[in-house]
């Protein structure tokens, strides 16, 4: 991450788990109280949908707009349809299955907006190797976020060696205490047998 992204982990911030389903489910079981929002931008792939009702959160949709092209955030639609019940906004960054990489001020964007409601974003970003336009991917987590925030709490990126979806275990930064809790497996290290 510090080649690629220029970004310093610390490895007190990983949580171990296996699988980016298992990580969506958690974040929803972890973060808020019954009936509170968790949003959505659409079309995503389906356990984004499916996570949130499980565990008493109300889902929330907004659908991706169409511009130039491609696909992007309708950030005025975003900021207009959140309430002071949204807490967490599931972001897939790269999209699937748009398939589209945001650029940075796309990402900022999403972010501030993130940040002055204080919703918490896990952004499954498990593809981000899988570039090809040849921009950047920018890690949502590499751009901060303001003292006291929730903002930025969830980033899930694969093991280095491991760059796909089928991987055994998602590293989850800056996981608070609820999703170490929740996460019966968690630890500060992968399991030591990969196969």
């Amino acid at each position: 991450m510090r080649e690629k992204y220029r970004w310093e982990i610390d490895p007190a911030w990983l949580v171990w788990l296996p699988g980016v389903v298992p990580a969506l489910n958690i974040v929803c079981r972890a973060y808020g109280d019954d009936g509170d929002e968790v949003v959505a931008f659409t079309p995503v792939y389906p356990p984004f949908l499916a996570a949130p009702p499980r565990f008493g959160k109300t889902l929330r949709t907004i659908p991706l707009r169409r511009e130039g092209g491609l696909y992007t955030f309708d950030a005025e639609r975003f900021e207009r349809e959140i309430s002071s019940r949204s807490r967490i906004l599931l972001l897939c960054n790269p999209h699937n299955p748009v398939g589209r990489r945001y650029d940075r001020r796309e990402i900022e964007c999403i972010a501030q907006i993130c940040v002055a409601h204080d919703i918490l974003i896990c952004s499954d970003e498990i593809h981000c190797d899988l570039i090809l336009d040849g921009g950047p991917h920018i890690p949502t987590a590499t751009l901060g976020a303001a003292p006291g925030s929730r903002s930025q709490d969830v980033a899930m990126e694969d093991p280095p060696d491991r760059q796909m979806a089928g991987c055994r275990h998602i590293s989850v930064r800056g996981a608070s205490a609820a999703i170490r809790r929740l996460a019966p497996a968690a630890s500060a290290a992968p399991p030591t047998n990969s196969t």
